[in-house]
């Protein structure tokens, strides 16, 4: 997909898929994945009324003090490189 394509279904984007999205996924990498901000969807959750997780849930499903909503297990993606 290129960005205008990204952009186009960031734009059209149904409420009950994007509860999913965020349910499933961080904000942070949501946002990587639709070339938006974290903000960007941030503002479309509240404008949706679309109820995100609570700040440090995702830290705690990696952590393993929360399972995964869906129950399957986190693959960590490490973007970019970091310093060794």
């Amino acid at each position: 997909m290129d960005n205008s394509d990204l952009h186009e279904a960031w734009q059209t984007i149904s409420t009950r898929v994007l509860e999913q999205l965020v349910w499933t996924y961080p904000t942070t990498t949501l946002a990587m994945a639709f070339g938006v901000s974290d903000v960007a969807v941030a503002k479309k959750c509240k404008r949706r009324g679309v109820e995100k997780p609570p700040r440090g849930f995702w830290r705690r499903v990696h952590c393993g003090r929360l399972t995964h909503p869906s129950g399957d297990v986190v693959v960590k993606v490490i973007v970019g490189g970091g310093a060794d």
